[in-house]
C-alpha cells in the first residue's frame, strides 16, 4: 500500500510506502540526498533504518499501487 501524505510541519506532500507510517509519523530517509534515489526507495517499499528521521505527517490518501 502507499500512502499520500502531507508533512504537517512544511506542508510539502510526499508519497510513501504504508511500512514508512508509524501512527502519525512517518520515517524518512533524510540521508539520501538524491531525489531519484528516494523514490526508488518508496517504489521497491525499502523498510526503514532506525537512524531514519521522524516526521508529523497528516495522511491525505491511500492506493495499492504506485503511479508514476
Amino acid at each position: 500500500m502507499y500512502l499520500l501524505v502531507e508533512f504537517v510541519e512544511d506542508k510539502e506532500v510526499a508519497v510513501i510506502p504504508d511500512t514508512w507510517l508509524d501512527g502519525e509519523f512517518a520515517k524518512w530517509p533524510s540521508h539520501v540526498r538524491s531525489t531519484l534515489k528516494t523514490n526508488l526507495m518508496v517504489k521497491q517499499k525499502t523498510s526503514p533504518e532506525k537512524w531514519w528521521s521522524s516526521f508529523p505527517v497528516r495522511q491525505l490518501y491511500q492506493h495499492g499501487m504506485y503511479f508514476t
